[in-house]
């Protein structure tokens, strides 16, 4: 692997267990960056590879093989796997989103994290712990009582979520009721859950690492800062700006900046899902029609879901039901009876 004139070692698996492996890389930082892949994989190697490639971090990118929130059991034995493997005298940065998040708080003490930053994490997705629905089908007998506490807790913990999520907002409420002042909450807007997307590009990524090392005042301010800042470079950022106006019965105000998303992001299947609902407002035959004829829709779930609306919109239940089915293959869930 080449970054410039310069030979970079390739990423190694350095454990592994039945549900998770770990990846590092070495780099040149100062620091180590650990991470925790989310949900989807939709990585190379591990969460965060690109920017740890870029920008030559140190990192430890621990990978759960399907999306099993990183059961105690498993996890802690990859951990004690890796430990004494990892660079010491040196600052160490947990990074996650979503189920990676939780992880990356969950185990922040036990590998020993300087600070962590989270991106809409949950709490619990046992259901004798918290009332969310989301994540439920995920849910086994592995999990239960996976609620993180303090003493799971690093010192400094950087929560960054979008404050009219209540889902996301409910999940905050429990880890900072039981973390109290190591978590720290940093409030955006018009992210819903992917609060991620505002952290765009490796520079971004790599400044906000940085930040989290700062007196925790500092921090929390200059994360909020750079988030603000990169935010208008994401489709998550106008995909809320749509739905909020939808909300609000502003049609007209949706549909522009819906065409405006679409305009900066084509190739974005968040703004040209939305998009392809405004065109289709008034008559669903124009979402089906724009749809149909876009060679990525038979591969993305968010424009699967579109068009089968559109379809039950129209009528046609033999396709919406086909589509469906497509859908549902694609995101790994059992297809609907």
């Amino acid at each position: 692997m080449k970054k410039g004139n310069t030979v970079v070692k390739a990423p190694i698996t350095i454990a592994e267990t039945a549900l998770t492996k770990a990846v590092f890389h070495k780099g040149s930082s100062d620091f180590l960056l650990v991470t925790f892949s989310p949900r989807r994989n939709n990585f190379r190697q591990f969460w965060g590879e690109s920017v740890s490639i870029k920008k030559d971090i140190t990192t430890l990118g621990i990978v759960a093989k399907k999306p099993h929130w990183y059961p105690v059991d498993d996890t802690s034995n990859l951990i004690s796997q890796v430990l004494a493997e990892l660079p010491g005298g040196c600052p160490r940065i947990g990074y996650g989103f979503s189920m990676g998040a939780y992880a990356a708080l969950k185990y922040s003490k036990l590998l020993g994290l300087d600070a962590t930053l989270a991106f809409s994490p949950q709490f619990s997705i046992d259901p004798n712990e918290i009332t969310d629905q989301r994540f439920l089908m995920h849910y086994l007998d592995h999990n239960r009582g996976m609620g993180i506490q303090e003493e799971d807790l690093c010192p400094r913990n950087f929560v960054v979520l979008d404050s009219s999520h209540g889902l996301d907002r409910k999940n905050l409420q429990r880890i900072k009721e039981r973390g109290g002042k190591k978590v720290i909450r940093i409030r955006i807007f018009h992210a819903r859950h992917s609060s991620v997307s505002f952290a765009l590009g490796s520079q971004t990524v790599s400044d906000l690492l940085g930040a989290t090392l700062q007196p925790p005042r500092e921090a929390k301010n200059r994360i909020r800062e750079i988030l603000l800042k990169s935010r208008k470079r994401s489709p998550a950022y106008y995909a809320a700006l749509v739905h909020r106006a939808e909300r609000h019965n502003k049609f007209d105000l949706a549909d522009r900046l819906a065409t405006r998303a679409f305009e900066l992001f084509p190739d974005q299947p968040k703004a040209v899902a939305d998009y392809a609902r405004i065109v289709g407002r008034h008559d669903p035959l124009e979402t089906i029609h724009f749809l149909e004829n876009r060679p990525e829709t038979q591969k993305r779930p968010v424009l699967l879901g579109v068009l089968a609306r559109a379809y039950a919109a129209a009528g046609n239940a033999a396709k919406e039901a086909q589509t469906r089915h497509r859908q549902s293959v694609l995101v790994g869930a059992a297809p609907a009876a």
